[in-house]
């Protein structure tokens, strides 16, 4: 019972063994995430009292990943928490404030079956 459960967590397809039968070694094998800041560019200068376009993109093994839980997190704090689509691309609309002010902000990306993943930090400011 605990390994079908197991499995079921991590998104994956169980298979079964005849009753009385002890399982001696279950073995999972995740599939890394990736996760990178596309836009805005690392150091760039955005207009004071905007909204800003956060974008990141959810890849594994070079492949887009759809329906990734991406969180934004700007400053220590996540602003936005969305889903990635079928391009592995997820945004965020952040609101700058007055200028002079910068923004350092990461991406999480999490997905069933897959290790978690975190980007670079990067900066932007007004």
């Amino acid at each position: 019972m605990f390994a079908n459960e197991l499995l079921k967590l991590l998104g994956t397809k169980s298979i079964s063994t005849p009753i009385g039968q002890q399982v001696r070694r279950i073995i999972v094998t995740l599939k890394p995430l990736a996760v990178a800041q596309k836009g805005p560019p690392n150091g760039a200068k955005e207009p004071p009292n905007t909204i800003v376009t956060l974008t990141a993109i959810v890849t594994s093994g070079g492949s887009a990943v759809q329906g990734a839980t991406v969180k934004f997190t700007v400053n220590g704090v996540v602003v936005c928490t969305t889903t990635s689509n079928t391009s592995g691309a997820a945004f965020c609309q952040f609101k700058t404030g007055p200028a002079g002010h910068t923004y350092t902000w990461f991406v999480t990306a999490t997905k069933s079956g897959y290790v978690n993943a975190q980007s670079a930090t990067e900066t932007f400011h007004t």
